[in-house]
């Protein structure tokens, strides 16, 4: 089974447990893997072409099939993200995909925009870049932070979760318990969490997977340890949500969807959201509800990625696991896909009916039916470097 990028870390964590686990994929990944690969990419470049290969020079190496973290979509605009900084943009509503070049070579794991024209990616040692021109060129964008002795420095832990809430502002959070905002689209500024906001004894700096705004007011940060945190004034303040429950006594959440509803205003009660996480594991908190609600979904198989559409939601995960619900999250089917080995990183409603996944391998699966079935969108790997 191939595990790459962060997917190899957040295995390794789960076997070797806890944070050391995580740290010592990161190692995997920035020592070793270069020199795992190398045979393949050798074997690559000799099919392709007959020119010799440097190998010190990374960014001159073929490698087929670059696998994508994350993806955005807005309108006829699709954008994905994924290993060693590969982009692909469509703009033809996914039906074909092309390369964007820049000269960022971390892993992207996150992306987002806000309209057609403004967006930004997040990922590996401190990474963001920006997009004015909807996903044509991107800018990279630098965060600084404050470190235990209070001396301000660049941010280098990973990112894994950015939100757009408008033109100029986004939210980004990652390892280490970073978030981050900016308010003019270009400086970012560290959001502390207190202890006492987190709620418990685990440690402070606990990695933060996804945020997600449901409109410029209410907004979920999840992570693990069972983190839930909820604002419902556009971020100026947190809560710690319910701990949410399952078989183990720290739930591990990848990531969380949520939607509004304009027909009931009162406080809180207009918003849905969902949360998956390690084992299959399903949170809902419906309209009104005082409390995460446990699902389950059939299989067992990790869940990594939720999107949301009114009622409507799809999950997908490891093992090329995809499920959909057509009633906010109570009950779960297993969706029709082509044969996928490895995991699914990502997922995207564009309509109602168009939904988008991303994972390992650079698979790349549209569905048009909300999600109950998927193909493959096919995209030629060697157009990347």
């Amino acid at each position: 089974m191939q595990v790459c990028g962060r997917a190899r870390a957040l295995y390794v964590s789960r076997l070797a447990g806890g944070r050391r686990g995580v740290r010592f994929g990161a190692f995997l990944e920035g020592a070793l893997l270069p020199w795992i690969l190398l045979p393949l990419v050798l074997l690559t470049h000799h099919a392709v072409s007959a020119t010799p290969l440097d190998p010190s020079d990374p960014a001159a190496w073929v490698i087929p099939s670059p696998d994508l973290y994350a993806l955005a979509v807005e309108g006829e605009r699709v954008c994905a993200v994924g290993y060693w900084g590969t982009i692909l943009l469509s703009e033809d509503g996914g039906d074909s995909f092309r390369p964007v070049r820049t000269s960022v070579r971390e892993a992207l794991f996150a992306v987002d925009f806000f309209d057609a024209r403004s967006g930004w990616a997040v990922g590996a040692r401190g990474t963001i870049l920006a997009t004015r021109d909807g996903g044509q060129s991107w800018q990279p964008q630098t965060a600084w932070i404050l470190d235990a002795f209070g001396d301000r420095i660049e941010l280098d832990v990973s990112l894994f979760g950015v939100q757009a809430v408008s033109p100029l502002e986004a939210w980004a959070v990652g390892d280490a318990g970073v978030v981050l905002r900016t308010r003019d689209g270009e400086t970012w500024e560290q959001i502390p969490l207190s202890q006492e906001l987190l709620g418990d004894d685990n440690l402070i700096d606990r990695i933060l997977n996804g945020v997600h705004f449901a409109d410029p007011t209410h907004g979920f940060i999840v992570g693990e340890f069972g983190t839930v945190l909820y604002s419902a004034d556009g971020g100026e303040s947190w809560s710690r949500q319910p701990h949410v429950s399952s078989a183990g006594d720290d739930p591990y959440i990848f990531d969380v969807a949520a939607s509004v509803s304009q027909q009931d205003v009162r406080q809180g009660a207009n918003v849905s959201a969902a949360a998956v996480g390690l084992a299959g594991s399903v949170w809902v908190w419906d309209r009104g509800e005082t409390r995460w609600q446990t699902r389950s979904i059939a299989g067992g198989a990790s869940l990594y990625a939720v999107a949301q559409r009114g009622d409507h939601l799809v999950a997908v995960g490891d093992r090329g696991a995809v499920h959909w619900s057509a009633d906010a999250g109570r009950t779960w089917q297993r969706a029709g896909t082509p044969r996928i080995l490895g995991w699914l990183r990502a997922v995207e409603f564009a309509t109602d009916a168009r939904v988008f996944s991303v994972g390992a391998g650079g698979v790349l699966l549209r569905s048009n039916d909300a999600g109950r079935s998927f193909d493959r969108v096919n995209w030629d790997p060697r157009a990347t470097r």
